[in-house]
């Protein structure tokens, strides 16, 4: 578990189907914030795509799940994925 506190320069890079895309620095690291849209997912959904993520690894067209964070905006219950940041 990444905990939000740990991230910075955090820098939104964008919005998509899945949801709000943050770009950050973690443990001297650029990474991707994925925050889902809560609308759309329960948070059964949420944990059944982190396993499905998690089953992937490694897989060529997968970046490597880094971690998760589950604190990332306040007032949140949404589960963030942390990944490589690929430019």
């Amino acid at each position: 578990v990444i905990r939000a506190r740990e991230l910075s320069e955090v820098q939104e890079l964008g919005e998509g189907e899945f949801g709000l895309v943050y770009r950050a620095m973690w443990q001297g690291r650029r990474v991707v914030v994925k925050v889902p849209k809560m609308e759309q997912r329960n948070s059964s959904q949420q944990w059944n795509e982190l396993r499905a993520f998690v089953d992937l690894h490694p897989h060529p067209n997968v970046l490597p799940l880094l971690g998760i964070c589950t604190d990332f905006r306040a007032g949140s219950s949404s589960v963030c994925f942390v990944t490589d940041y690929i430019s």
